[in-house]
C-alpha cells in the first residue's frame, strides 16, 4: 500500500480500510498503528483517527459493528469501496508509445445508475489526453485496451459497457494528426 505525504487523512484512513486491516487493532493498540502506516503526513492519534472515522461513517462510507469480545470494527461500504475505486484509478497511467498508424477508439454507454463510474471513466480518458469525439466516443494513438480493462474491472462495469476498437482508418483523422502532434 502506497501513502502519500500529500493525501488526506481521510484518504489515509480510506486506503487501510480499502486493504483490509482491521482499524479495532489500531484503536485496542495505539503503538501498531506506528508500523502499519510509516511516512504519513500526521500522527495516528486515538482522537484524531476517531474523529475521522465518524466523519467517514457520516458520509456513508464506512460502518461501524461490535464483536461479541466487545471489539470494535471498522468496514467500508460498498459506497467506500467504490469512492476509494475512483480514486485508485488516478494510479494507472497509459503509456504513451510511437504511432502505429492505428487509432484507438474507446466508446461506452455506461447506464445511469453507475453515473460516478461514468463521470470518472470521462475524467480519466480526459486526463490520459484521448480526443473527444463525442460525448461517450475518445480516441487516440497509443493502444489502451490493457488500461480501459483495469478501469473497467475497478469500476465494476459491464463487458457490454465500454469497448475499445482499433481502426486505421477514422473520421476528422487529419485534425487528430494535429491534436496529437503526428
Amino acid at each position: 500500500m502506497k501513502v502519500s505525504l500529500s493525501e488526506s487523512f481521510s484518504m489515509q484512513v480510506l486506503k487501510v480500510l480499502g486493504v483490509g486491516l482491521a482499524v479495532f487493532v489500531i484503536l485496542a493498540a495505539p503503538g501498531a498503528s506506528q508500523y502499519i502506516l510509516k511516512g504519513t503526513q500526521k500522527a495516528w492519534d486515538k482522537r484524531a483517527l476517531n474523529r475521522t472515522l465518524g466523519r467517514l461513517r457520516k458520509r456513508g462510507l464506512a460502518h461501524f459493528f461490535q464483536r461479541k469480545d466487545g471489539a470494535l470494527v471498522v468496514e467500508l461500504t460498498e459506497n467506500g469501496r467504490k469512492y476509494l475505486s475512483i480514486y485508485r484509478s488516478g494510479e494507472i497511467e497509459l503509456e504513451h508509445k510511437r504511432f502505429d498508424g492505428y487509432w484507438y477508439v474507446v466508446f461506452f454507454d455506461i447506464p445511469e445508475f453507475q453515473k460516478r463510474a461514468r463521470e470518472a471513466l470521462r475524467r480519466k480518458l480526459r486526463a490520459w489526453g484521448l480526443y473527444r469525439l463525442q460525448r461517450s466516443v475518445y480516441v487516440t494513438p497509443c493502444p489502451c485496451e490493457k488500461e480501459v480493462g483495469l478501469l473497467k474491472n475497478l469500476f465494476e462495469l459491464a463487458d457490454d459497457t465500454v469497448f475499445v476498437l482499433k481502426t486505421k482508418v477514422i473520421p476528422k483523422q487529419e485534425l487528430l494528426r494535429k491534436y496529437f502532434s503526428l
